[in-house]
């Protein structure tokens, strides 16, 4: 018997219920039900990281031994199993749903069977999506156990399901793949110091990477480049060039946004919530696998601008700091270059850039707060050595600021020069000036970014 079999969830999933509490649906008023579908809506999210998983599968347990067995309830303790990609939880989450469709797949809510299979059916699509992770991470006997349990499913749900049942035995064969071997490029001359040399038995013949130019039409050409950050970021991961040349053969051809619908939806579909929630688990033990499955999504949803705040997490981690930077000044630039994109949304009305994003760049972009004090020492630098008219010119010079906090202070920058240049009554009248804006700003002008956060959150949030 498989060791998943024996797991102490199995006994409290076979806790017997009264056939009332059995066919009904849990109320939606129920504080615990409430609770881990409001929880849910975190998975997959930046907030990924304030989830407690424990706690919401045991709670999950409780209702389901106790209360009920809401299909409901089996769908999200299946989805905190499957998220992560861990092999002996997926073996876990398999082994659980085959014992539920056994005992309860019949009488259980929802009644309607299409509702009932609309629910399944997700489940196996995220059995699907951590496929890859499975085959990369499982051992031989994980592998060859797995199937066996996709096999008991698929019988299990043969004569009452057969298009589930068929979906499973597609399962299989993904689940069966052999990981993926990466070699990387040894060369025979001095290693970099910033690298270890892992000793190896045999000889490796040191081979010169070559890339052909293509620069035939602007897809040849935007994969050469891609190719050269490939190259790059594999050999030199704590160079920001690599970096910095992807995202501009992703993003230098895009001039305006993609078309949307007047409430800012798009026609794109979002990268999966699943792969995203699949990286966000990984965060805290980021490596550099990991960190090359990121920005290939990123490669292929250039929108998915949440995706570089995290690719820049993950590079702070890892220690790269000028990396994590690079990144961000990217992002930004981009943003600027197309500051319509804050506003729009994918076709399920996920945020091109959620609120969180915009705070963590701001707040994490540590060079500007910085770059501002310097801004401010040149031009009192210049008032000087060549007077208040240059001072002033240098300050009209400065990039429209798009925050109202970092205009203001720009005015009151411009204050402080006439009254140093002795024209109080000028300065004494921008003083004034500033003072009436700054009784009249509510927070939500002079901080716009957090208070989109924290609407996002209510909205997110919300029972």
């Amino acid at each position: 018997m498989d060791i998943t079999s024996q797991h102490p969830w199995h006994k409290l999933l076979r806790m017997p219920l009264s056939p009332e509490q059995t066919a009904q649906p849990l109320a939606d008023d129920n504080p615990q039900w409430e609770y881990i579908d409001g929880q849910m809506v975190k998975l997959g999210s930046l907030a990924h990281a304030t989830l407690n998983i424990d706690d919401i599968q045991q709670q999950a347990m409780v209702l389901l031994s106790e209360e009920s067995k809401d299909f409901r309830l089996m769908v999200h303790l299946l989805r905190t199993l499957q998220h992560a990609g861990q092999p002996g939880e997926l073996m876990l989450a398999i082994s659980l749903l085959t014992e539920y469709v056994q005992l309860f797949w019949i009488e259980a809510w929802p009644q309607n069977p299409s509702h009932k299979r609309r629910f399944a059916q997700q489940i196996l699509k995220r059995f699907d999506s951590a496929s890859s992770s499975f085959s990369q991470r499982a051992n031989d006997a994980q592998r060859e156990s797995v199937q066996g349990l996709l096999a008991h499913l698929a019988q299990v749900w043969h004569s009452s399901e057969p298009s589930l049942a068929k979906e499973v035995d597609g399962l299989r064969a993904r689940y069966a793949r052999k990981p993926e071997r990466f070699v990387e490029a040894v060369t025979t001359e001095q290693p970099h110091p910033s690298h270890s040399v892992v000793a190896t038995t045999t000889p490796i013949t040191a081979t010169t990477p070559t890339i052909s130019i293509d620069n035939s039409s602007d897809k040849a050409w935007r994969q050469t480049l891609l190719k050269m950050a490939d190259l790059l970021c594999e050999l030199q991961p704590d160079a920001a060039i690599g970096f910095r040349l992807r995202r501009h053969a992703v993003w230098g051809t895009l001039t305006a946004a993609p078309m949307a619908q007047s409430d800012g939806r798009t026609p794109l579909a979002a990268v999966s919530a699943d792969r995203i929630a699949d990286y966000l688990a990984q965060l805290p033990n980021a490596d550099l696998s990991l960190w090359q499955q990121v920005e290939q999504s990123l490669t292929l949803a250039p929108y998915w601008l949440d995706g570089h705040v995290l690719s820049a997490q993950i590079a702070k981690r890892l220690g790269y700091e000028p990396v994590a930077q690079a990144i961000n000044d990217e992002l930004n630039t981009f943003l600027t270059r197309i500051p319509t994109l804050r506003t729009l949304f994918f076709t399920d009305m996920t945020p091109f850039i959620s609120a969180e994003s915009t705070v963590w760049l701001q707040q994490d972009t540590g060079h500007q707060s910085g770059s501002s004090t310097l801004e401010q020492d040149e031009i009192w630098q210049c008032y000087q050595q060549q007077g208040l008219e240059a001072a002033l010119q240098v300050i009209d010079r400065q990039p429209q600021q798009s925050e109202p906090r970092d205009r203001f202070y720009h005015q009151l920058l411009s204050a402080q020069l006439l009254e140093k240049a002795g024209l109080t009554a000028l300065a004494q009248q921008q003083y004034h000036s500033l003072l009436q804006v700054g009784q009249q700003l509510q927070l939500s002008e002079w901080e716009p970014a957090l208070m989109a956060l924290l609407t996002e959150k209510q909205r997110q949030l919300k029972p």
